[in-house]
Order: C-alpha cells, then sequence, then structure tokens
C-alpha cells in the first residue's frame, strides 16, 4: 500500500509540474496560431461612391429580357434553326433599356462595394447580351453601332474587378472575350474612322485596366474575413467547421475553373477510407495551423504574385513557392492561374487595338505601313521581356501578320501556336486573328 500511495504522490508531483507547463505551452501555441494582430489594409475603408457604376450596372441586370420572341444568348445556345435577322433585331430592342441602363453605368466610376463579390450570372449576361447585339448589328449593316457594342462589353469586363478580389477579377477576364471576339468579327469590315475610334478607346481602356497587384492586394482583405469564421470559436470549433468549409471551397474551385478559358472541374471520385483518413489527417492540419498562418502566409504569397505582375514577363516565370500551411496549398494554386489567363487576355486586347489601327493606316493610305513605320504607333507586347512593340510584316499587299511572342517570350517568326491553354512555355506566338479567335 505504501508503495502504491508513494507512486501516487509522485504523478501528482509530476502532474503538478506538467499541468502548468503544458498550459503555458498551449497559450503560448494559441496566441502564436489564433490570435490575430490588427492589418493595416483591413482597416482601409473605400469612399462610398453616389452613383456608383456597380449598382447602375447590376439595376441594368434586372432589366434584361432574357428570352423574347424565341431569342435567348444566356446561356450562349446554338439553336436547331438559326435566329433570323427580325428575331435578333428584336431580341435587341427589347433589351435596349438594359443596355442604356449599362451604358450610364459605364460612364459611373465603378467600384464594387457589397462585400458579396460574386455576381458571374448577371454580368456574363450582360456581356453576351452586348457580343449578341454586335453581332446583330453588323448583320443589320450598322458597323459603328456594332463597333459601339463590342467596346462596351470590353469596358463593362474591365469594370468588374474594382474594389472586389480575384472572384471579380476571374469573371472580368471571362467575360472580356465576348466583346473582343465581337470585334474580331467585324474588323475587317471596319472604314478608318470607325476602326481608328475602336482602336483609340481600346486604348483608353488598357490605360484603367486595373493592375493584377491591386487585386491580390483586396484579396488579401477578402480571404481574411472568409476564412477566420472557420476559426472562430477556437481549435474544437475549427475541426467541426472544416466540413462545411471544404464542402463550399470545392464547389466555388470548381466554379473558378470552369470560368478559365480552356479549363475544366474534373468530376469527385468516390471516397476510400484512405481518402477519410487523409480527410481527417487534413482537418487537423487546418487546426494545428490556426488563421494566423492561413492569414500571413497567403497575404505574403500574393504580396509576391502582385510584385512579381509588376516586372517585366520572363520565361521560366519565377514561382513564389506555396506556404506550407494545407489551405495555402489547397487554394493558392487556383489563385496562381489568374496571372497568365490576366496576360493572355491583355495580349489579346493589345493586338486588337493593333490591327485596328494598321487597318485604318491601309484605309487612309491605300497601303499598310513599313514595319519600321508602324512599330512607332503599335502597342505594347505585354509578353515581351523588353516592353518592345508588337512584331508586324507585310506578307503581299492585302495579306500582314500582327504578333505578340507569347508566354514563353521567345520570337518565333509569327508561326502561331495554341497558346489558350495558358502554359507559360509553350512553343508558338499569339497571332492577331488566328489564336485570338480560337480562344473562343
Amino acid at each position: 500500500m505504501s508503495r502504491f500511495i508513494r507512486g501516487m504522490r509522485r504523478t501528482a508531483q509530476v502532474l503538478a509540474i506538467a499541468t502548468p507547463v503544458l498550459g503555458i505551452a498551449l497559450g503560448i501555441w494559441y496566441r502564436a496560431h489564433y490570435v490575430l494582430p490588427i492589418y493595416e489594409e483591413d482597416a482601409v475603408s473605400h469612399a462610398v461612391l453616389l452613383p456608383n457604376g456597380y449598382d447602375t450596372i447590376l439595376a441594368a441586370g434586372k432589366l434584361l429580357v432574357k428570352k423574347h420572341d424565341g431569342v435567348e444568348v444566356n446561356p450562349w445556345p446554338k439553336p436547331k434553326t438559326p435566329y433570323t435577322l427580325a428575331q435578333r433585331k428584336a431580341f435587341v430592342a427589347a433589351n435596349k433599356p438594359a443596355i442604356n441602363k449599362l451604358r450610364e453605368g459605364l460612364a459611373q466610376e465603378y467600384l464594387d462595394q457589397s462585400g458579396e463579390h460574386f455576381n458571374s450570372t448577371a454580368l456574363r449576361a450582360l456581356a453576351r447580351t452586348l457580343a449578341f447585339a454586335a453581332k446583330t448589328s453588323a448583320d443589320a449593316g450598322d458597323l459603328p453601332g456594332a463597333s459601339r457594342y463590342a467596346l462596351d462589353a470590353i469596358a463593362l469586363s474591365q469594370q468588374i474587378p474594382r474594389g472586389g478580389g480575384m472572384m471579380p477579377e476571374i469573371i472580368g477576364n471571362s467575360c472580356e472575350p465576348f466583346g473582343q471576339k465581337a470585334l474580331w468579327e467585324i474588323a475587317d469590315k471596319l472604314d478608318a474612322k470607325t476602326a481608328r475610334a475602336a482602336a483609340a478607346r481600346l486604348a483608353a481602356l488598357e490605360k484603367t485596366r486595373l493592375p493584377l497587384s491591386a487585386t491580390f492586394q483586396e484579396e488579401k482583405r477578402t480571404v481574411r474575413s472568409q476564412f477566420q469564421p472557420i476559426f472562430n470559436g477556437g481549435p474544437i470549433a475549427a475541426w467541426r467547421n472544416t466540413a462545411t468549409f471544404f464542402g463550399e471551397a470545392q464547389a466555388t474551385t470548381n466554379q473558378l475553373i470552369k470560368m478559365m478559358p480552356g479549363e475544366s472541374a474534373s468530376e469527385p471520385e468516390p471516397e476510400t477510407l484512405a481518402d477519410k483518413f487523409q480527410w481527417a489527417k487534413l482537418r487537423a492540419q487546418i487546426v494545428y495551423y490556426g488563421p494566423r498562418a492561413v492569414a500571413e502566409n497567403m497575404g505574403n504569397w500574393m504580396e509576391l504574385v502582385g510584385r512579381r505582375s509588376e516586372q517585366p514577363w520572363s520565361n521560366p516565370r519565377p514561382e513564389p513557392p506555396l506556404p506550407s500551411d494545407p489551405l495555402s496549398q489547397i487554394i493558392l494554386p487556383v489563385y496562381g492561374q489568374l496571372e497568365i489567363k490576366w496576360m493572355l487576355t491583355r495580349a489579346q486586347s493589345q493586338l486588337l487595338q493593333g490591327y485596328l489601327l494598321l487597318r485604318a493606316v491601309r484605309l487612309e493610305t491605300g497601303h499598310y505601313p513599313k514595319p519600321s513605320e508602324a512599330a512607332k504607333f503599335l502597342p505594347t507586347d505585354p509578353f515581351s521581356p523588353t516592353r518592345a512593340p508588337l512584331h508586324y510584316r507585310r506578307d503581299s499587299a492585302e495579306k500582314i501578320t500582327l504578333w505578340s511572342v507569347g508566354p514563353n517570350a521567345t520570337d518565333e517568326g509569327g508561326v502561331p501556336g495554341k497558346q489558350e491553354a495558358g502554359k507559360e512555355g509553350m512553343p508558338g506566338d499569339l497571332v492577331a486573328a488566328q489564336t485570338t479567335v480560337e480562344r473562343f
């Protein structure tokens, strides 16, 4: 009995020492992982805009007539019987109030102050409707009107990211091709005055395009507001909340991927016992790292990518290493795909602008300019490591080739490649009116 008592005493002594030590260690861990510092950028508030183009454009979305006389454009279908021009003109006429309201919004300063950052259905429907109106006007013989509709779609797409983070940027990037394609389809039909006016508006829009670094800066704030609720209530609550979060995150990720040209989300596979074990391990890791690691790791990574986007393009493109916490490992690779998509969209815009300028010169002078002359007014190639102008040559009196060096940053003489997949090392250039149209 005395041996048992001595053992109990020793155990009590060990516990008396270990319990406060363990409590202190847990307190230090909790403070380091679960107590968030005050982030200066979270305290920054946008000035309230009245009127705000964001509100006006969403009001335009509510005015959209989605179907009229059998015609609908959202989603863009391929009807068994092609719509007649009369049907299409009637559809555009029915949507005039929505288009006029949208143009009112485009003339206003735009800032997404909703905090929701997700109105993709309405915004994409507006972009599609404008592209449809451009095609209809062109077929009806109104090329200046068609040009304006197409440029409005591009302007709308470039407004969308303002004030938001990653999601609005992806929505805008997915909408801009509608307007670009509509303008490409009429580029060779425009007169000199309309071509120059379209090129001038594209140049003005490009100057005001939201830098990708600003999108990442905004997203730093967004991820903190999104991920913090997972950890509210401490580690035990975090364990419960991860199940709900990952279900929603997977759905959002799939939606993000579907919006990116050339991407598709894979179907989920049946869950095995090993999958369940890995899932439990992942949740435990998330609980361990806590909100502070997620906020700081993602924020630092976005800061690096944002700074990189401001530098001249290079191949290979140095990739910032992914942080070690599991949420960053899962989420950031999806974010990392945005830069190449953003660059491709910019390059397409510059090619379109350059092509319209070359056409205007030909109509005004009777011939295309010499490459040395064109270099003085052609837009910059976004993929050029030296930020040189787009490349151009005259193949004949009637045919030209205009190109960007593309993501591999190598001039291959205007030989096109399949750049729509967004692979940075792929061979081939981005050639105006070839790869540009094939993207869509």
